[in-house]
């Protein structure tokens, strides 16, 4: 049997013959073939090439045939390279027409998809038996192979009737109005006055501030794939790092952002969880409820937000063992504010672990301090010994070089600028040199330093940090007095075991675990730092282990100071620290605290969903009695209480596993944590960011769970509903369904937030089923395609304008359009000529489909620093080719959202006609419906035109 190498690849010859040959036959086949294939389903070389040329024509809307593609194929060098003209006429006779176009493109994409499957599977056979590659990572590539070719196929737009699904009648057809304007029409009575509508074959540019300020404060933290915890202003500014974020499903991942946003300075406000965890927002950023996701200006205190459960990032970056261990004792009962470290602890197995910690480390020793009245002190200190022998040897070298040189002693030392008493004191090993006097020695002697000193000329110096003092100084600890010690850097990018051996003994000294006279186990850990405390149980989440932070003012010296504490109380999160972490040198307390799980029902107080679950519960179980859900779920009390409590994932999976409900099971296996909001509270104006996460929309900041297109879709549902006129939308950041609901929600006139918690009224479930049977006729197209190129764009916009005539095409946002070098025919040199390019490709569609062209775009942050923060044309984002190639440029503005932070009484709104290429510019007032968000004519001309419609 012959083997995989000799076999030969899926294909099938004659039909990509036939499916050339058709498209010689009629070029119009091409709009549905290229969303089944590309150059590369090809088998055969010449193929691939002649499928580009015919493709390329097409784009330019040039015809096709066999005479026009020879000399396309000659005119490019390539005609001999595909068998020259006898071929092309070969091709052109091998079908009788076009009509079988899309049957030969589907054989083609399938013998492609299986060579590709073939591909995939001899790659990860390779590195199956590479052993430098873990199974873990190798199941990750497979996955990524197998997924990135099934996914191979162009996803093309969908109806909306398919997104809302066929739950509702269509809708009587609409009574036509009479139009004073020659476009088509937005909606807005004032705005088509000053434009007469939008045109045809116009690039119609609207542009806002991006997020409108759904962002973090600049000093919200995040943790990157090597562990380690930077600033959500770092991520802005280094734009290559990976965040945490939360899938539909509950389960974390880890994804790159597609945008990174600077804001500006916004009013922020300080949310505080009852675990302790602390985030700084803008009112309008969302935070993920048992409801759906929120602004925070709809997040009451008392309502609970999911947090992670665990943070699972650790680092590869390894320290020596005994640095993991001098780092954690210092920090916990260090004194680093002297000349020599100390450490004062008064556990003997302690002391005798960070003397031998010391002795590793190298060219240190301990020095022993004791009390009757104090815990025994331990001072690091230079090893005198081998801080001589270091001066001997540098003596001796440096007496060396000196003879090498052949000139005189006196000579070198007024070249070095000392006297010669001091080179005779170099020479001897009496003294030596500091850095500076050591490094115009070296220049003087030509000499490279280490050479003469290898550990540095430190290591000669008896008055020079000692080795543990400088590495202090590395990391930033030197000078730390107990209330200003944090956790550096390195530590957090730490491999697994190394980071629970560092609390392991950091929990040593100021750590315990106890079983409290209720008899309920505890694990905790204090400090007076407030950073400090926070970094720990951050740290502590990476295990999974969930802790609560606490302030509580403890007694010193006859005054009260600041304590911040943490507790681990729950028992899922005790086990898993006995299991992972433990503390040194106190195995007796920690054994006693597990005897007292085993001898207790593990059950937890803290992990627990809302008591809001119990609503679901009761639709999924419909007829079911509550006696009978909890008998078939082995609950052993017959009266689960339902509404009154929160409840446990344990009775929850059980509850989901007999309801066969996904939803209960996926909230039941989530890796999010519940946690009650403790305070929300202004925190003043600051610099903030946000950052765009593609497809989830929502990343893990200081351990919470954050979130990240009005007027567009306001002119949207106008243009459709009212004008009936096919509209097609390329939604790039948000998916249809939500497209669809914010449209459904804004038309009914219905607050979407109540929508989602299932509160709405009788009456404004009549509103929305009458609503969503007028969407579900309308000519409303969307492609939420999440990276889609400009080729793609205009060719899935030709194919959808060839069979519904298209009205209107909006593209939502254009920063998010990719460009390929390959497709663009050249490479860029930066981001504002990739996004004049998008703009001229753009502005050629609309000319091409003599279709209006509204594109999404944003402004860049010179608005936040004007006094009334009023758009102008410069502020287009990224490239002034936007206003060049636009023939129509909107800027919408609100000033109400700068001036007042709760924004109760901002419904005043302008579109900002900046530019317009055949007609004036000036300003449109409209009414912003905050509650529905969406743009409204201002009601004085409303009712005017209500008036002239009744007369």
């Amino acid at each position: 049997m012959a083997s995989a190498e000799e076999r030969v690849q899926p294909q099938n010859l004659e039909a990509e013959q036939c499916l050339i040959g058709s498209l010689l036959l009629d070029s119009a086949a091409m709009h549905e073939v290229d969303q089944k294939v590309d150059p590369a389903s090809f088998y055969l070389k010449k193929h691939q090439t002649l499928f580009k040329v015919i493709q390329a024509l097409t784009d330019e809307a040039k015809p096709v045939d066999a005479i026009i593609l020879r000399e396309e194929l000659g005119r490019k060098g390539l005609l001999e390279e595909v068998g020259g003209p006898e071929y092309l006429l070969e091709l052109a006779g091998k079908v009788p027409s076009s009509a079988n176009a899309e049957y030969y493109a589907d054989i083609v994409r399938e013998k492609a998809l299986l060579r590709g499957f073939i591909g995939a599977a001899s790659e990860i056979l390779r590195k199956a038996y590479d052993p430098a590659v873990h199974s873990e990572e190798l199941s990750v590539v497979a996955e990524q192979e197998i997924f990135r070719i099934s996914q191979g196929q162009t996803t093309t737009a969908t109806p909306i009737h398919k997104i809302l699904g066929p739950v509702f009648s269509r809708i009587l057809a609409m009574r036509d109005r009479n139009k004073r304007i020659s476009g088509v029409s937005t909606g807005y009575f004032a705005l088509d006055d000053l434009t007469s509508g939008m045109q045809e074959a116009q690039l119609i540019v609207v542009a806002g501030r991006p997020s409108m300020g759904k962002c973090l404060a600049a000093d919200s933290e995040l943790v990157l794939d090597d562990g380690a915890v930077v600033t959500i202003e770092d991520v802005f500014r280094r734009r290559d790092s990976r965040v945490g974020t939360l899938r539909s499903d509950l389960k974390l991942d880890r994804v790159y952002p597609s945008r990174y946003v600077d804001d500006g300075r916004k009013p922020v406000f300080e949310v505080t969880t009852r675990l302790g965890r602390r985030v700084e927002t803008t009112l309008t950023h969302p935070f993920l409820t048992i409801d759906g996701w929120k602004p925070l200006s709809e997040v009451r205190e008392g309502e609970r937000i999911a947090v992670p459960r665990s943070l699972p990032v650790f680092g590869n970056e390894a320290m020596r063992e005994c640095e993991v261990k001098l780092m954690a004792y210092l920090i916990g009962d260090g004194g680093l504010t002297g000349t020599s470290p100390m450490f004062t602890n008064s556990n003997r197995v302690i002391s005798r672990d960070f003397i031998d910690a010391v002795s590793q480390f190298g060219g240190c020793t301990c020095t022993s301090r004791r009390s009757a009245s104090r815990a025994p002190s331990f001072a690091i200190v230079a090893d005198s010994g081998r801080v001589s022998a270091k001066r001997q040897e540098l003596a001796s070298g440096i007496d060396e070089a000196i003879q090498s040189t052949g000139r005189p002693a006196w000579k070198l030392a007024r070249d070095v600028g000392v006297s010669p008493g001091t080179m005779t004191h170099w020479r001897r090993g009496a003294t030596a040199p500091d850095e500076a006097g050591f490094e115009r020695l070296c220049r003087v002697l030509q000499i490279e330093p280490a050479m003469l000193a290898p550990e540095g000329v430190h290591s000669a110096r008896h008055n020079s940090p000692n080795p543990v003092s400088r590495w202090l100084i590395r990391m930033g600890l030197a000078g730390k007095g107990a209330g200003d010690k944090q956790i550096p850097a390195p530590v957090f990018r730490l491999p697994r075991p190394q980071l629970a051996q560092f609390l392991r003994h950091l929990f040593a000294t100021d750590g315990w675990a106890t079983v409290l006279t209720s008899g309920q186990p505890q694990l905790g850990y204090s400090s007076i730092c407030e950073r400090l405390a926070r970094q720990v149980s951050h740290l502590l989440l990476r295990f999974g282990v969930i802790s609560k932070l606490r302030l509580r003012w403890v007694l010193y010296k006859n005054s009260r100071r600041p304590s911040w504490q943490i507790d681990i109380t729950d028992a899922n999160s005790i086990q898993t620290f006995i299991k992972e972490v433990g503390i040194f040198g106190k195995k007796a307390a920690v054994a006693r605290v597990a005897r007292c799980l085993l001898s207790r029902r593990v059950q937890t107080n803290v992990d627990l969903i809302p008591a809001a679950i119990w609503k679901e519960i009761e639709q999924a179980k419909g007829s079911m009695t509550w006696s009978e859900l909890a008998r078939k779920a082995g609950v052993a009390d017959s009266n689960p209480h339902p509404h009154r409590r929160a409840l446990g994932r344990r009775h929850l999976t059980r509850f989901a596993d007999v309801l066969e409900c996904h939803r209960l099971s996926m909230l039941a296996r989530s890796d999010v944590y519940w946690d009650r909001v403790e305070s929300i509270i202004p925190a003043g104006r600051k610099q903030v960011y946000d950052l765009t996460i593609p497809e989830t929309h929502n990343f893990i900041a200081n351990d919470v769970c954050v979130h990240n297109t009005s007027f567009a879709l306001n002119v949207v549902e106008h243009v459709a509903i009212k004008e009936n006129l096919p509209v097609l939308i390329f939604s790039l950041e948000m998916q249809g369904q939500q497209v669809a609901q914010n449209m459904i929600c804004s038309h009914a006139r219905i607050d979407a937030h109540r929508v989602r918690k299932g509160t709405v009224t009788e009456e404004e479930k009549a509103r929305l089923v009458e609503t969503a049977t007028g969407f579900s006729s309308a000519p409303i197209y969307i492609d939420d395609s999440s990276s889609l190129t400009v080729n793609q764009i205009r060719s899935r916009a030709r194919r959808f304008h060839m069979k519904e005539k298209l009205s209107l095409i909006v593209v939502d946002y254009m920063q998010l359009i990719e460009v390929r070098a390959a497709e663009a025919g050249s490479r860029f040199d930066n981001r504002q000529t990739e996004i004049s390019y998008i703009s001229r490709s753009l502005k050629a569609m609309s000319r091409e489909l003599k279709v209006p062209v509204m594109a999404l775009s944003q402004l860049n942050r010179e608005v936040e620093k004007r006094t009334d923060h009023r758009p102008m044309l410069a502020d287009l984002r990224e490239s002034g080719a936007i206003e060049q190639d636009s023939d129509l440029v909107m800027l919408l503005h609100r000033a109400g959202y700068y001036k007042d932070a709760n924004k109760e009484n901002d419904t005043d709104a302008l579109v900002i006609i900046a530019k317009q290429r055949s007609g004036p510019i000036g300003d449109v007032q409209l009414t912003w419906r905050k509650e529905f968000t969406r743009f409204d004519n201002p009601d004085f001309r409303h009712g005017e035109e209500q008036a002239e419609a009744e007369g």
